[in-house]
């Protein structure tokens, strides 16, 4: 989850649109992991920020929703930067999925069987450079 301090009170006013993005399947939510709704701030305290929507309560430091349990939403104040990090995880799990290694040999691997040698070696040259950022 996001631990570094995002945001700060200045970051939010009363009637402010937000974006609460699904981080969580939580409780009778009808909203998958990845949608974002549009909410409301109430309210702007020292430490929270409340919403209209079933009265969430965010941590301004990291727009975590409040919660005793795991929490399901993430506040954003960019809808645009809410959307791009959605997509950005969709596309990194799709890469997880692809490389999970199944039940078979290297060579047998689908992706192994498909991409060339040079192919392989351009994602790890990109997987590099982000290793090294």
């Amino acid at each position: 989850m996001m631990n570094k301090e995002r945001y700060t009170k200045k970051d939010f006013w009363v009637g402010q649109e937000v974006y609460a993005e699904c981080v969580n399947k939580g409780g009778v939510s009808l909203l998958k992991i990845g949608d974002i709704t549009e909410e409301i701030v109430t309210k702007v305290g020292n430490k929270y920020v409340e919403t209209n929507k079933y009265n969430h309560k965010y941590l301004i430091e990291n727009g975590v929703e409040v919660s005793d349990y795991m929490p399901t939403y993430v506040l954003w104040t960019d809808k645009n930067k809410a959307e791009a990090k959605v997509a950005k995880d969709k596309v990194f799990s799709k890469l997880i999925s692809l490389f999970r290694i199944d039940n078979c040999s290297l060579q047998e691997q689908r992706l192994y069987k498909k991409l060339s040698l040079e192919d392989l070696q351009e994602i790890e040259r990109i997987i590099d450079k982000g290793e090294t950022l």
